[in-house]
């Protein structure tokens, strides 16, 4: 990816966290990087594929914030995947990104390459927990749970929290929410 291409995603990133996705348009994205509208579109040919770049660029960088995930015990570092997947208190600048996201989702009926994307970020979340559970299956540190269905458990709780509660801007669901997520990853702990 060129500077240009990375300041073009910066700049999608910040107009998406200030006005969403309906707000969202090549003018506003060019202002935001202070280029111009013909140096987005000599990357992009319109919004769907400046969309679908972006998508895959944040699909890069949650893969690289999964790698980066330290935390070598399972437990540590399923509450590390989770506090990727769902907005923190600690970081309420993260919400609205989280739902210009989730406005960008709802568009995946009417374009492939979105749905596509989004299918490659959820499979690799997907991924990360059920090869984090089963390690923790494998090492003795959970017990009475198949690591396959509880990844997919907790990718339902965690779509729930992002389509029920992050619409909403509801901290209390949220916090409500991953406070489940966790005691479900408790509940597997071998006492």
């Amino acid at each position: 990816m060129t500077s240009t291409e990375t300041r073009i995603m910066e700049a999608t990133f910040r107009v998406l966290v200030e006005v969403g996705y309906s707000g969202l348009s090549i003018r506003r994205i060019a202002d935001e990087f202070d280029g111009s509208q013909s140096a987005i579109y000599y990357h992009y040919d319109d919004k769907e594929d400046l969309l679908a770049g972006f998508l895959a660029y944040l699909l890069d960088e949650f893969e690289s914030q999964i790698e980066a995930i330290e935390p070598d015990d399972p437990v540590d570092r399923l509450t590390a995947l989770v506090e990727l997947a769902v907005p923190q208190a600690d970081d309420p600048a993260h919400l609205p990104f989280q739902q210009a996201l989730e406005e960008i989702r709802t568009q995946t009926p009417y374009h492939d390459r979105y749905d596509d994307l989004f299918r490659d970020i959820d499979a690799t979340l997907q991924t990360e927990l059920e090869t984090t559970i089963q390690r923790g299956i494998d090492e003795g540190v959970f017990t009475g749970v198949d690591a396959e269905t509880a990844a997919d458990r907790l990718m339902l709780l965690l779509y729930g929290i992002s389509t029920r509660y992050v619409p909403m801007r509801d901290w209390e669901g949220i916090e409500r929410s991953q406070a489940l997520v966790e005691a479900d990853i408790e509940s597997w702990r071998v006492d």
